[in-house]
């Protein structure tokens, strides 16, 4: 999978974390693990890209 991929999924784990933040989904924990896994991908992404 290419950074593309990296920063979609990326993005795609910040948005879901933030729905279930604001919709009260599974408490708290979920929606920190969604943003740290988004921000994982994307941190993932600049290593692949080779910014990192």
């Amino acid at each position: 999978m290419g950074y593309v991929g990296y920063i979609a999924l990326g993005i795609s784990f910040l948005a879901l974390g933030l729905i279930f933040r604001k919709q009260g989904i599974g408490g708290k924990l979920a929606w920190v693990l969604f943003v740290l896994a988004g921000g994982l991908f994307l941190v993932a992404a600049l290593g692949n890209a080779g910014l990192f």
